[in-house]
């Protein structure tokens, strides 16, 4: 009980003491020299009347335009907050709308591009799009922005869509729409597929046609399958611009890894039959084809293309060039995960494909099990199949030891 006191007692002795150092430490901060102040003849600090500004008026304190300004905008900023938080995008434009242009913040117009863009009020968008237009923004900072506003505002309808198109023409730089404009509305669905490319062959420069049709690849990222997303099988027969070409196909290449995986082994399919066609029918350059299946790779399913070369009517409907390269690109994807599999189904192929596709296994298997890649080569009957696996393998191992290369170019040459 005793100790008990005792603490207790401790503790206020200690708490009146803190007290009593804090009274002090002020009283003699209050006692030091000021800016200002001049030592008096009996060495104390004396204020210099003349070195001190004197104290404002009550009406020069109202009068100051700084603060004043400083805290109305403060409270528009609050109030813009406040209203995108409440989803009331009209009632934040108005806030906006009292913030001068020089003092409009990248952050405020950005939360307003996205509240307004959702919407798809075209009123509002104009609206919003003309605070950031007069806002002082760097020319980055405004395409960003308006982009973004005019993209979402363009994917909420067709007639959002046509608005957002009339609206980008302002931008264009000496008769050039800046691309991020022309890929944001252009992966709108609401416009039909063919209205689409319809509409960029209109667009008067490659750049423009590349950067819409970059952009019109993107609906596929949303759809759940090529059909939503408008496309059939005479999609691409309907391009006849190379240039749109080059851009859709670019398009996809990018935007695959965000399909949905379920979706995707049925869009690999369909593109490389329509690809395929084109380039049956002279309509695509067949040297295109490797580029394209090489970017899909990436994002392939397991075992998606060697299941179309196992299928014979899709065979028969590929040309050679594409069947090979389809070979090399299904076996380096699929050795990635199960190179000893992978090898396996390269040796069902034919000659030629397995030609093809040998080098994409041992290239992907040396990375994680080289003695057992090595090992599988010299299994490979002698002849063209085997001398491809070689050569990868003196072109993974030369740099770092001449040697085992020129070991590897001998086995070759018997």
């Amino acid at each position: 009980m005793k100790l008990g006191l005792d603490r207790k007692y401790t503790v206020a002795v200690l708490s009146v003491l803190c007290v009593a150092l804090g009274v002090a430490l002020f009283m003699e901060r209050q006692k030091r020299p000021q800016p200002g102040d001049q030592p008096s003849a009996e060495g104390s600090k004396q204020p210099a009347a003349e070195s001190r500004a004197p104290r404002p008026s009550p009406e020069s304190r109202t009068a100051r335009p700084d603060k004043s300004k400083d805290t109305k905008i403060a409270s528009a900023e609050a109030a813009v907050s406040a209203f995108s938080f409440k989803g009331d995008y009209n009632g934040m434009l108005a806030e906006l709308e009292k913030i001068p242009p020089d003092e409009r913040s990248l952050a405020l117009l950005t939360i307003a591009s996205d509240l307004c863009g959702i919407r798809g009020d075209i009123r509002a968008t104009e609206r919003c799009l003309a605070l950031i237009l007069e806002s002082n923004l760097l020319p980055g900072e405004r395409d960003n922005c308006a982009s973004k506003l005019l993209g979402q505002s363009a994917h909420q309808s067709l007639a959002a869509f046509e608005s957002a198109y009339t609206a980008i023409q302002q931008f264009a730089k000496d008769g050039v729409i800046p691309d991020v404009y022309l890929r944001s509305i252009f992966s709108s669905k609401h416009i039909s597929l063919s209205d689409a490319v319809e509409r960029i062959q209109s667009l008067g420069t490659a750049d423009e046609k590349a950067a819409a049709s970059m952009g019109l690849a993107g609906r596929m990222s949303t759809a759940t399958n090529l059909a939503e997303a408008g496309w059939d099988e005479n999609t691409l027969k309907n391009i006849k611009d190379p240039v749109i070409q080059e851009g859709l196909l670019t398009g996809l290449n990018w935007r695959m890894a965000q399909v949905p995986r379920k979706a995707r082994e049925e869009a690999l399919t369909r593109l490389t039959l329509d690809v395929a066609a084109q380039i049956q029918a002279g309509n695509m350059d067949a040297s295109r084809f490797p580029a394209f299946s090489n970017g899909l790779e990436r994002f392939a399913p397991d075992k998606a293309w060697s299941k179309m070369l196992a299928d014979q009517e899709t065979r028969a409907k590929l040309p050679e060039g594409v069947l090979l390269d389809l070979a090399k690109q299904s076996a380096a994807s699929w050795a990635d995960r199960e190179p000893a599999e992978a090898g396996k189904w390269a040796a069902t192929l034919s000659a030629k494909e397995q030609e093809a596709a040998v080098p994409g296994v041992v290239s992907r298997w040396l990375n994680t099990d080289a003695p057992a890649a090595t090992e599988w080569v010299q299994t490979l009957p002698e002849g063209p199949v085997r001398n491809a696996g070689i050569t990868e393998i003196i072109r993974k191992v030369e740099g770092s030891d001449p040697e085992l290369a020129a070991q590897w170019r001998e086995l070759m040459a018997k």
